[in-house]
Formats: C-alpha cells, sequence, structure tokens
C-alpha cells in the first residue's frame, strides 16, 4: 500500500505552527502553499515505511511519499514567494 502526502500539512522543525495546503500535484512533483504567504514545491519521494516496534525500527511493508525536511530545502526542495516557486515548479 502506498501512503500519499496529505492535503494539508503542519509543519514541524524550524516552521512549527505553519499550515501548509496542496496547491497542485503530479507523479512527481507537489506544490504546496504556506500559512506565512510563502509557497513550497518538491520532488515527490517514496520510502519504504517504517513502524517503532519494541526498540528498534521495522519495515511495515507499505511505501510513503515523503515530506521534506529543513535540510533537503536547497537540494530536492524550494520555499519561497509565488512567482519563483511556480517558476522552480514548472521547471521541474
Amino acid at each position: 500500500m502506498k501512503k500519499i502526502l496529505p492535503l494539508i500539512i503542519e509543519l514541524k522543525g524550524s516552521c512549527r505552527g505553519i499550515v501548509t495546503t496542496l496547491v497542485e500535484r503530479t507523479e512527481r512533483k507537489a506544490l504546496y502553499h504556506r500559512s506565512d504567504g510563502y509557497y513550497e514545491c518538491f520532488v515527490i519521494k517514496v520510502v519504504k515505511e517504517k513502524a517503532y516496534k519494541d526498540g528498534k525500527w521495522i519495515p511495515t511493508g507499505d511505501t510513503v511519499e515523503k515530506y521534506p525536511k529543513d535540510n533537503d530545502f536547497g537540494a530536492w526542495a524550494w520555499c519561497d514567494r509565488e512567482k519563483k516557486i511556480r517558476e522552480r515548479y514548472e521547471a521541474m
């Protein structure tokens, strides 16, 4: 089973408290609008899901789409004002 990214995501890390809402997506890329007025676009990465059980991480057999972490921005995810992010999104 493949778990896809949700329509609305409450961010963690350095952007704690900001909510993102899906604007547009394809199988390869996604565009989100943030509650602080910025936009994010990124390559959709699929990874094997793991669950923490009995003190270790165990594969569940499912896959999940990965939302970028803080250190992924600039590599395969970007955040900026709408015009710049839409240009990057279209070029991806």
